[in-house]
């Protein structure tokens, strides 16, 4: 993944899948509240694909929300790298899912100077994992 395959995602308008999610930046700076609904959130994501066959989140990018779009990527929603870091963002996935996931690839794309779109690719785990929140979640 890359800025290209970023800018192919929109310009096609991409639909999301069992195994690729969009998620706005705000997503991740509701975190930074650290309530238990936005962690929750946060990780029933995470689990979900990793809990079903697997799959890529991308942080940074905005959907569509009339009904006949609904799902498709927008346009690019990018994070302020002052704000959030990808350290903590992956702090955040490793202390609050049990069992840790083994074997993710977390990278950001550089979009400007300050801005950058997270990526987490999230592989079908051998176990199953809790949720933040002591629930279970799956994907269909």
């Amino acid at each position: 993944m890359n800025r290209k395959a970023l800018d192919e995602i929109i310009k096609n308008k991409l639909r999301e899948t069992n195994n690729l999610e969009f998620k706005r930046a705000d997503t991740l700076y509701n975190l930074l509240k650290k309530g238990d609904k936005e962690i929750n959130e946060f990780t029933k994501d995470i689990t979900a694909i990793a809990n079903s066959n697997g799959g890529t989140i991308i942080y940074g990018i905005e959907e569509y929300s009339n009904q006949n779009d609904k799902g498709k990527a927008k346009s690019l929603h990018p994070i302020d790298r002052s704000i959030i870091s990808v350290e903590w963002i992956e702090q955040m996935m490793n202390s609050r899912i049990q069992p840790r996931i083994q074997d993710y690839k977390m990278y950001d794309i550089d979009i400007s100077d300050n801005n950058f779109v997270l990526v987490i690719e999230i592989p079908q785990s051998k176990t199953i994992h809790q949720s933040n929140n002591k629930c279970y979640y799956k994907r269909f």
